[in-house]
């Protein structure tokens, strides 16, 4: 296998061990919740370097350095039953299914513009531009291969 989301994964992080389990759980979670898998990639890759277990100064967590609170507020729009502990973040699979489902929100509210959710996603402008640069960059390398 060796799709779209699992070449950008590579061209980024060469040397990733697990790159195609990652690139599996990209590409579902961000189909599901409507987002370009490759924004998702460059998100990650910004926010973490695909490392779950990192944590910001911020307290943010995971491959989507997600904060406590985001998860919290997932969890109650989605009847999520079990507590959400920071610990939680640090699973692949809820870290990206949160963080998904949180920038295909921000993109809702920003219209579409990537730039506008990608920095209320992080806060930062400087960040947003290097997303959205590293964005542009993937899909014109790999954007061929998603349809």
């Amino acid at each position: 296998m060796t799709g779209p989301v699992l070449s950008a994964i590579l061209f980024l992080s060469p040397k990733l061990s697990g790159a195609v389990e990652l690139s599996v759980k990209v590409d579902s979670y961000s189909r599901m919740a409507g987002v370009d898998p490759l924004l998702v990639v460059a998100l990650a890759y910004k926010e973490s370097s695909f490392n779950r277990h990192a944590i910001s100064k911020k307290r943010a967590v995971g491959l989507m350095q997600l904060r406590l609170v985001t998860a919290q507020f997932w969890a109650t729009k989605h009847a999520y039953m079990n507590e959400v502990l920071e610990d939680n973040l640090r699973d692949a699979d809820m870290n990206l299914q949160i963080g998904c489902w949180y920038l295909a929100r921000l993109l809702r509210e920003h219209q579409g513009g990537v730039h506008s959710a990608i920095k209320k996603y992080n806060g930062s402008k400087k960040f947003a531009d290097s997303v959205v640069q590293l964005y542009e960059d993937l899909q014109r390398k790999f954007a061929k291969k998603v349809a």
